[in-house]
């Protein structure tokens, strides 16, 4: 993706100089021509100033995800595409713009960041396989992952953090930009249950990603969910004709600043008393459905309540489902909905534990048609 651009950067630095964005230097991006999933072979690294891998000490991640323009083979001469598009994280790093720390809650705070360059569009489990190579490779603070992605790249984080709530749940922060997924109710829903801070960008004329069905969309129906995530989603539109709007989100020049805004969140440790619950629905030929899950680990569960909805949106209990288990051990359970509902049903689990602590699994989908 290249754009004809009028804002100098001369003008940008004259900006950043004078504001107080602290140390200033040139980046040093380290290109890796390595494979580290089926879909892509190669990604460049920044490491902050202070990076020491004898040293114990962990560091926020940042994964910038570009469009498909970006897209290649991870070869000498492809992978610096993932750096070109004008205003992107990446260029401000190459034109010695980008700050190399932030100042958040009183505190210098410093990335890592790595830029995977993709074969085509990557798949949620090349996602999950990039970010658990950062961990082993690096020394990554796992409550403090974040994401952020441009057009193409934009859709994955919507994609990604939608399929799952285990998903959601690996991401503190994300920033999608003109994100090119159109928006759907479950995954707004996982979204949502996984309380990710979510700032998303786009412009009102973008050409290529239509602004009401993937951003406005998402955001609205993320904070629409039952109950709404801690922090409720946020959105900025720009008044633009063109299909870039990560120069006006991501440079300083602007005012906007989503990297220190990103760097205010982190998950806290897991204090639910179920670490996981996999969940399947299942459509029977009789015009009914089952639901069958299973959870690895279990204690202080008081049990489950099955909740279907017909948007995705609004949920309902349809039924509990008392714990089979509290001894640490897994278990596995069924429920049958013998009349459910003509057209989309969308099913949740709402796990509930004695101390009334609560937590959602992920959201399936299920349509009839006609049902007699």
């Amino acid at each position: 993706m290249k754009f004809n651009q009028t804002i100098s950067i001369a003008c940008v630095i004259i900006f950043m100089t004078i504001s107080n964005f602290p140390n200033l230097y040139s980046q040093t991006l380290t290109p890796h021509y390595i494979t580290t999933t089926a879909q892509s072979n190669g990604y460049y690294e920044y490491l902050p100033q202070s990076y020491d891998r004898t040293s114990n000490k962990k560091y926020p991640l940042l994964f910038c995800f570009g469009g498909y323009g970006e897209n290649g083979d991870g070869s000498s001469i492809q992978l610096h595409y993932v750096l070109e598009p004008y205003g992107s994280t990446g260029w401000l790093m190459e034109k010695g713009i980008f700050p190399t720390s932030f100042m958040v809650n009183g505190q210098a705070q410093q990335f890592i960041i790595l830029f995977p360059q993709f074969t085509g569009v990557a798949t949620q489990q090349t996602i999950n396989d990039v970010i658990d190579y950062a961990i082993l490779h690096y020394q990554v603070d796992v409550t403090r992952i974040y994401l952020t992605g441009i057009s193409l790249g934009g859709g994955l984080l919507w994609d990604y953090t939608g399929y799952s709530l285990a998903n959601a749940n690996r991401i503190a922060a994300m920033v999608p930009i003109a994100g090119g997924s159109y928006a759907d109710p479950v995954k707004a829903q996982n979204i949502a249950a996984g309380n990710i801070a979510v700032w998303a960008t786009h412009n009102d004329g973008d050409p290529q990603v239509p602004i009401d069905t993937t951003t406005i969309d998402y955001v609205n129906w993320i904070n629409a969910s039952m109950p709404p995530p801690s922090p409720l989603a946020k959105i900025t539109i720009f008044h633009d004709t063109q299909h870039n709007a990560w120069d006006s989100t991501y440079n300083p020049f602007y005012g906007l600043h989503v990297y220190e805004w990103m760097l205010q969140f982190k998950r806290g440790p897991a204090t639910l008393p179920v670490t996981e619950i996999e969940l399947n629905v299942i459509k029977n030929t009789d015009n009914n459905v089952l639901l069958k899950w299973k959870t690895y680990s279990e204690s202080n569960n008081r049990g489950f309540a099955v909740e279907r909805s017909a948007d995705g949106i609004r949920f309902d209990s349809i039924g509990f489902i008392s714990t089979h288990s509290n001894s640490g051990a897994g278990a596995e359970y069924t429920f049958k909905d013998d009349m459910p509902l003509d057209g989309k049903n969308f099913y949740r689990l709402k796990q509930i534990s004695f101390d009334t602590k609560f937590s959602y699994s992920s959201v399936k989908i299920i349509e009839f048609k006609n049902i007699t």
